[in-house]
């Protein structure tokens, strides 16, 4: 029910975000677009919630900075943001890029999903990313709650080898993580990975590239096991 009502003020409020902010060009653009920011993006709630946790060594994670905290990030010795809302010409993506352009930080985007199974070389490409990526680094999705969560889990075991029981913490009500909603999706592919994966010996990236099957979870997930439970949210 909670997800049913959520979608249809997304979809309202997704009509009159797309009206207006995808422009920084002139003095009235970016006027317009500092307002989408704010409002459409919700960047108002982010100015004193920043959701930003170091969870490893020169790894952090956040919500959607805003030029001001990005400028905070390269003081605290940042040299690289991980964005996972893809490339939108949107004012959130605009700033952003700017920013780190006038910042001098490299700007990674991926564009990564909390309510549906992506497309495995989305995945692939991260973890070539996890293996060049300049540190200290921070990875951001809007709220920093469930894309954050995914990346980092799957950053730590990758990298530095931790088990999928470890990375559980990453998935907290402390980064406002709601499992019992769509976006314990995510909590599901983690949990197939640890069966069918990780209980056998295969790497993250093994399973990914030669067993993950983003139609069979989704059918999985939203009329198996699961069925009764998203029947209700």
């Amino acid at each position: 029910m909670f997800d049913r009502i959520w979608g249809r003020v997304e979809k309202a409020e997704s009509k009159l975000r797309n009206k207006f902010g995808k422009s920084i060009d002139t003095p009235w653009q970016r006027l317009l677009s500092i307002i989408h920011f704010y409002l459409m993006d919700h960047a108002l709630l982010r100015v004193l919630w920043t959701n930003f946790y170091q969870f490893g060594p020169k790894a952090y994670r956040s919500n959607q900075p805003s030029p001001r905290r990005l400028k905070k990030y390269k003081k605290l010795g940042i040299r690289t943001v991980m964005n996972l809302r893809g490339t939108p010409t949107q004012a959130h993506y605009l700033f952003e890029k700017e920013a780190c352009e006038i910042l001098g930080l490299t700007l990674i985007n991926c564009s990564m999903s909390a309510r549906a199974f992506i497309p495995k070389k989305y995945f692939i490409e991260l973890f070539d990313y996890f293996d060049e990526i300049e540190k200290p680094f921070v990875v951001h999705c809007k709220s920093g709650a469930d894309r954050a969560s995914l990346i980092a889990a799957f950053y730590l075991i990758h990298v530095h080898g931790y088990s999928v029981k470890e990375t559980r913490p990453q998935f907290s009500i402390k980064y406002l993580h709601l499992k019992f909603t769509r976006t314990g999706l995510l909590d599901s592919l983690m949990d197939t990975y640890e069966r069918e994966g990780e209980a056998k010996g295969i790497t993250l990236r093994d399973w990914i590239v030669n067993h993950y099957d983003a139609d069979f979870l989704t059918k999985e997930f939203f009329y198996g096991k699961n069925r009764a439970l998203n029947f209700l949210i």
